[in-house]
C-alpha cells in the first residue's frame, strides 16, 4: 500500500464518533449527556477544513511534479 497523507476531517469524524460511543457506553444519553458533540465537532470540523485547504494547494502541486517526471523518462 502506498503512503497516506494526514486527513484532518477524518481525524474529526472519527473523534466525534468515539467521543458519541464512549458517552453510550458509560450509560449516558446522546441527548442530555452528548450535548456538546454537535458544537465542539463542528468548531473541530471547521478547523479541519482551514488546515486542508492551507495543505491542499501543496500537495497537489507535488502530485503534478511527480507525474512530469515520469513521462520524461520514456
Amino acid at each position: 500500500m502506498g503512503e497516506r497523507s494526514f486527513d484532518p476531517i477524518a481525524l474529526v469524524i472519527g473523534l466525534v464518533f468515539v467521543a458519541a460511543g464512549t458517552v453510550v457506553l458509560l450509560g449516558g444519553s446522546l441527548l442530555e449527556d452528548g450535548r456538546f458533540l454537535v458544537p465542539t465537532g463542528l468548531i473541530a470540523l471547521g478547523v479541519a477544513l482551514l488546515v486542508s485547504g492551507r495543505t491542499g494547494e501543496d500537495g497537489a502541486s507535488d502530485e503534478v511534479r511527480s507525474e512530469s517526471g515520469e513521462d520524461g523518462q520514456i
